[in-house]
């Protein structure tokens, strides 16, 4: 005996430490309220729906059955449920009544659940036959929510209930005597709920999104908030995502989303995380306060960098939102930079929409770059035989120029006058400095004469007519003394002026040197060989003959060439001696390009003046010359050389005129007419308060000798004429005057 009653002690104990620890393990409590029974009965007709059910006697409800066809809904509510606020609604139990009289033949054709007074729920008819007496049926659970979810409002509402429909297999009466409900439900623990966004005081711009993370934390228990989390503000933004899921352990959920403001507003965004409850926990919400600034737009250049080209280039200066740019400034300046270089670029901003963005005023928008015209330059290769003075170096280049812009200096190329290559470089050739040169070197290559020649060489092929040129015979021969030369050229294209033999090596034959229309014979001899020197490489010059071009209707190339190939001869050591040796040396003919004369004309008038004879034209440059106009103002400039000229037009009382740099090639020029100014009485090429006083000193006097400079249109008398020309051209210096060929 002592021992049992010890053993269920022992099974007491046991059982008591069971239940603690279990009741240790969670905080959430299982309850349920119920059965309830209904105090509202309505019969509900729906699709396919005959008989409707009545109230037979006490809570009894008849209705009824045809064969396979169902009855109307018979919908019992007010079932005057009171679970607790915070509840979490886990299972609804449905017993229903019920018996068929007469024959077994009525089942159930639905049975649903109403939800604030609608039949919507899951259908849960059982398809038992109803008894003759009275019989109960079970449907649902404790964990059977009829397909929806529910809170402790849809519970308590008085249009929470369930409705039944009955059919059968033959006329018979279905009968109901009561439909009662049990609610399953747990009490879940309280949890609270904390926002960070960012920081302890958040603040961001208009445009930027922060990072809000919610905290759920127990309150008590060993379980774990779970679920959702929703979050909302009342500010007009958005969360990415909308609905965030805890994770977590030991009691403590987090879960975060994106916050991005919508606007500005008021600058300050409540953001609040509402915490949704699971099956252990209650809703729990908290929340944090965002501060949001305007945003700061950016300025940017959308056309940089460009290439010099001349002109004005301006920066396109566009915003990083919708708005008007203005003030733009290059480097501090409102000059639009023409220039190649970099230009720190400001400007300032007014957006449209000034609610989430600031203005901006002088702030920078980058650098606007104009980039130097690249021109490549390349050099052409050039020959020479040794001896010879160096070709021109000469380039090509592209693209051209802009006007205006020219190339100064010339290329050189590498020391040397022995045979080999010498490199073509860029010496002191440069473009302004808003060109990129870029060079392509080529080379000079000297290589030794024919081994027996001799040739004439013409430095500069491009003759005028009237003008004169330079030929020089050179050659070489290796073991000869001497050489015999027969020329010939055009004498109706050009003549001799002069020739000048090789200076002392030159030894006297008597009649072997003649000078004729078209021919040039001399004989040439000295004591060493006619070879050129072995440091210098320079060829021995024979002779020097200078030509004039003739004034001719033939223009073009002609050549001074060898009438026959130069005969060698023998000298003595003494060179005195002149024996005929028989042989030929090679000989290369020279050439030249005669260039038709250049001419200018024009007209040059006198302001307020009829006859406009007199005028001073002074023509300076390749050659110097002066004309004066006729009485029509008109003047030339014939048989000129082409060049690059200055051109003066200048008269007493009046203004000069000047022209520079004009470049003529060979043809002939209109020059733009011009219209000396008049007042100048002073003749300091400046009409001021000098000149109306000398006008008014001497006015209506008859000026000869030194007053006939007040007298401007030189009509005999300084008169109001005279006043009224010097006034209309008052503070003016030169008379304007430009031309372009």
């Amino acid at each position: 005996m002592k021992n049992n009653k010890l053993l269920h002690s022992m099974v007491a104990v046991l059982t008591i430490f069971m239940l603690l620890l279990a009741s240790q393990s969670s905080e959430v409590l299982a309850a349920s309220e119920g059965q309830n029974d209904a105090s509202t009965f309505i019969s509900v007709p729906f699709e396919g729906s005959v008989a409707g059910w009545s109230n037979s006697s006490g809570n009894e409800f008849d209705s009824t059955v045809n064969n396979n066809v169902h009855t109307q809904y018979l919908k019992a509510t007010n079932y005057s449920f009171n679970i607790p606020e915070g509840s979490i609604i886990t299972g609804i139990t449905v017993v229903i009544n019920r018996r068929a009289l007469d024959v077994d033949k009525v089942t159930d054709y639905q049975v649903r659940i109403v939800k604030n007074g609608n039949i919507l729920t899951d259908d849960h008819a059982s398809p038992a036959i109803w008894p003759f007496v009275y019989g109960e049926s079970t449907y649902g659970g404790i964990s059977e929510k009829w397909g929806t979810n529910w809170t402790v409002a849809d519970i308590n509402s008085p249009d929470f209930g369930v409705a039944i429909s009955a059919t059968g297999l033959g006329e018979c009466t279905a009968r109901i005597n009561y439909i009662r409900i049990t609610v399953h439900y747990t009490n879940p623990v309280v949890s609270t709920t904390s926002v960070v966004c960012g920081s302890l005081s958040p603040s961001i711009s208009f445009g930027e999104s922060v990072t809000c993370e919610a905290t759920v934390t127990r309150s008590s228990g060993t379980d774990t908030p779970g679920g959702n989390v929703n979050w909302s503000t009342g500010d007009g933004g958005s969360f990415t995502p909308e609905t965030c899921i805890l994770s977590g352990s030991a009691g403590i959920s987090t879960c975060t989303v994106s916050y991005t403001p919508a606007a500005v507003g008021d600058g300050s965004h409540s953001i609040t995380a509402a915490y949704a409850g699971d099956a252990n926990f209650l809703i729990s919400s908290g929340s944090q306060t965002v501060t949001v600034n305007k945003a700061t737009p950016t300025l940017s250049l959308d056309n940089t960098p460009v290439t010099y080209n001349g002109l004005q280039q301006e920066a396109v200066v566009t915003g990083s939102v919708a708005g008007d740019v203005s003030g733009i400034l290059y480097n501090g300046s409102a000059d639009v930079p023409v220039d190649a270089g970099t230009y720190p670029v400001t400007a300032s901003f007014s957006p449209v929409d000034t609610a989430n963005y600031i203005s901006l005023s002088n702030v920078s928008a980058g650098s606007f770059v104009i980039n130097k015209l690249p021109v490549t330059v390349k050099a052409d290769a050039k020959e020479k035989y040794v001896g010879d003075a160096d070709p021109e170096l000469t380039y090509t280049f592209t693209p051209a120029l802009l006007s205006g812009d020219v190339f100064t200096g010339a290329l050189s190329r590498a020391a040397g006058e022995v045979i080999g290559t010498y490199g073509i470089v860029q010496g002191t050739l440069t473009l302004p400095a808003n060109y990129d040169l870029i060079f392509e070197p080529a080379n000079l290559t000297i290589t030794e004469l024919p081994s027996e020649g001799i040739k004439i060489q013409i430095d500069d092929p491009n003759v005028q007519q009237k003008q004169e040129f330079t030929a020089k015979v050179i050659g070489r021969s290796t073991g000869l003394y001497g050489v015999q030369v027969f020329l010939t050229y055009d004498s109706a294209l050009l003549e001799v002026t002069n020739l000048t033999l090789g200076g002392d090596l030159f030894a006297d034959f008597p009649g072997l040197n003649q000078l004729e229309p078209g021919k040039v014979s001399f004989a040439y001899s000295q004591t060493t060989d006619l070879h050129p020197d072995p440091v210098s490489g320079d060829n021995i010059l024979l002779a020097t003959i200078t030509f004039k071009a003739k004034e001719s209707v033939i223009i073009g190339p002609t050549d001074v060439g060898f009438a026959s190939s130069p005969s060698t001869k023998f000298g003595d050591l003494n060179g005195i001696s002149l024996g005929v040796y028989p042989g030929t040396l090679e000989a290369n003919s020279g050439s030249i390009e005669i260039l038709e004369e250049t001419a200018i004309s024009g007209a040059v008038t006198l302001q307020g003046r009829t006859n406009h004879i007199g005028t001073t034209m002074e023509l300076t440059g390749t050659v110097t010359a002066t004309s004066t106009t006729d009485a029509d103002g008109l003047y030339s400039f014939d048989a000129l050389i082409a060049g690059l000229y200055d051109l003066n037009a200048s008269y007493q009382g009046y203004l000069k005129a000047v022209l520079t740099d004009i470049n003529l090639d060979p043809q002939s020029y209109s020059i733009t007419d011009v219209i000396l100014l008049g007042g100048d009485a002073n003749h300091d090429n400046v009409i001021d308060i000098n000149d109306l006083s000398l006008i008014a000193e001497y006015f209506l006097e008859q000026t000869t000798g030194p007053y006939l400079q007040t007298d401007i249109n030189e009509d005999g008398e300084t008169d109001i004429l005279d006043l009224v020309l010097t006034g209309s051209n008052y503070q003016k210096q030169n008379t304007p005057w430009s031309w372009t060929p």
